[in-house]
């Protein structure tokens, strides 16, 4: 996200950027990305449409960065859940509840995610896809830990299991999205 680069994500976070982003994610769930102007984002955020280019480089920045935060947020749960917590097996659910819980919290980026960011031809140089990377690859290491210690086959590729998990994720989020099924 190259804006970030200009505006701290700190900033981001407070303020006409955060106004801005709230809204952003919004009308993007409510309309589509592609059906969304700025001037709507504008208008929804209080704010002049100048003022979207001073924190953001375009729209799909702006896409990217609600998801961003979506991803970061999930991620820090996922960090702050599993803490003092050793069992392999238990930290892979806790994990998996975790999300199934930002899903539910933050229903429209979950969806603009899956609706507009993840199969994009964009989301392969984003920095949505970089931070989901890194949020898959706390997945990939505890079950790693859990093979190493027995809990899990150590014949099995840790990459298939991370695979299977978000796919099973994904479909639960479907669900829980389109459908209004929820998974407690």
């Amino acid at each position: 996200m190259s804006s970030l680069a200009r505006k701290e994500v700190s900033e981001l976070l407070e303020g006409r950027g955060r106004l801005i982003l709230d809204a952003a994610c919004k009308l993007f769930a409510e309309q589509s990305f592609e059906g969304t102007s700025t001037a709507q984002i504008a208008a929804a955020a209080t704010v002049a449409e100048g003022t979207i280019y001073r924190y953001f480089s375009n729209k799909r920045d702006l896409l990217d960065a609600v998801v961003a935060e979506l991803i970061r947020n999930t991620h820090e749960g996922a960090i702050s859940a599993l803490s003092g917590v050793s069992c392999p097996k238990r930290r892979v659910q806790i994990f998996v509840r975790n999300h199934l819980r930002s899903i539910d919290q933050d229903h429209n980026a979950a969806h603009l995610y899956i609706r507009e960011v993840h199969g994009s031809e964009a989301y392969g140089q984003s920095s949505s896809r970089r931070m989901n990377k890194q949020y898959a690859s706390t997945l990939v290491q505890m079950i790693k830990d859990g093979q190493n210690d027995g809990h899990f086959d150590g014949a099995s590729n840790p990459y298939i299991f991370r695979d299977v998990i978000f796919g099973s994720l994904q479909h639960c989020a479907m669900n829980f999205l389109i459908d209004a099924q929820r998974y407690d």
